[in-house]
């Protein structure tokens, strides 16, 4: 692409407030960048540490991180990876 026609499209983007749509961005590349951490106490403060260790880390590498927990299942007792809909994370 020209110099001038990419100048002129990202003034064009920045005078419409356009933003990415992460959703399509990730179906085009196959890839979410969610790493999903599964604990089986979040209230545990021994996993505190880790958890932010992760966070940072994955956020410095353009991640996000989906921590989600037990209260989130509707089944009673099932395993934890059953209790969060399959989705297409990174790890």
């Amino acid at each position: 692409m020209a110099e001038e026609t990419q100048r002129r499209v990202m003034e064009a983007v920045a005078a419409c407030g356009y933003t990415p749509n992460i959703s399509a961005r990730n179906l085009r590349k196959m890839e979410t960048r969610l790493i999903t951490v599964m604990l089986p106490d979040v209230t545990n403060p021994f996993f505190n540490e880790i958890v932010r260790g992760v966070e940072r880390v994955a956020r410095e590498h353009g991640y996000s991180v989906l921590l989600p927990t037990p209260r989130t299942c509707r089944a009673r007792r099932p395993p934890m990876e059953t209790c969060w809909p399959r989705a297409r994370q990174t790890g």
